[in-house]
């Protein structure tokens, strides 16, 4: 299967950006994507760094015929 990747940074100064957060990933989520990884710096910002991906169809070449 190919893959189709997508990173999104995320600042999180205050509680409610976290379901900023939930809402995006339920969004996207919809789409196909899937959560792999996030990052986060113990900064001040707490940045997050969400890593998702989504399988990608693949169309039959034309004449294929299955058996």
């Amino acid at each position: 299967m190919n893959w189709e990747y997508m990173v999104r940074e995320f600042s999180v100064q205050e509680p409610s950006h976290v379901l900023l957060l939930e809402d995006f990933l339920n969004e996207v989520g919809t789409d196909g994507w899937e959560l792999v990884s996030v990052a986060s710096t113990p900064t001040a910002k707490f940045n997050h760094l969400v890593y998702l991906k989504r399988g990608l169809v693949m169309a039959k070449p034309v004449g294929s015929v299955d058996f």
